[in-house]
């Protein structure tokens, strides 16, 4: 069992850095060593980015995120998320979950750029699984959707903010460029 979660895992994260270099990250790869001791998280290839990959049936947001901020610390990154996948669908479709402290810092860091893309910000409170709310936010005919979420009953009082990786991507181009490799053609 535990061969097959890691293959599921490993496999998890190819189809994140697939699809950033997709998105013109082409230095996007897994990290060696993840799982050491000082963790710098499972993608590295966004700048300033610490990148936690999460292929799990059940969702253990607060854990991940504890987990996502102690390797941004150990990278020396500005900006810890998670990237969880979700059922039956590719990694353009992927959780991008982090605080919306981290959010709001990124937004904070872009905001004079940010007008070009489209983007909607729902702030929402739900009772039952997190996830669900998002999935109906992203159905709302929306370009983007970026969702902020607070458990009720969370003593701890935490915001999560969620959104697709594809729109995650679509942000990060104002945060950090992507580089495009150009080819000769051979003549």
């Amino acid at each position: 069992m535990a061969n097959l979660n890691k293959a599921k895992g490993s496999k998890w994260e190819r189809d994140i850095v697939n699809y950033l270099r997709e998105r013109g990250y082409v230095q996007a790869e897994r990290r060696h060593g993840a799982g050491a001791k000082l963790d710098k998280g499972d993608v590295v290839g966004i700048p300033n980015v610490t990148i936690e990959a999460k292929d799990h049936a059940r969702f253990a947001i607060s854990d991940w995120l504890l987990q996502a901020e102690e390797e941004r610390k150990n990278a020396g990154n500005k900006y810890g998320i998670v990237i969880a996948k979700r059922r039956g669908k590719g990694a353009p479709a992927g959780y991008v979950i982090m605080t919306q402290k981290t959010f709001k810092e990124m937004l904070k860091e872009i905001s004079h750029k940010i007008h070009h893309h489209h983007v909607e910000y729902f702030k929402i409170t739900i009772t039952d699984w997190l996830i669900e709310a998002a999935t109906g936010a992203g159905h709302a005919g929306l370009e983007h959707c970026v969702v902020v979420i607070t458990r009720k009953g969370d003593k701890s009082n935490e915001k999560y903010t969620i959104t697709t990786l594809e729109t995650f991507a679509t942000l990060a181009e104002d945060l950090a460029p992507p580089v495009f490799h150009k080819t000769k053609k051979k003549s």
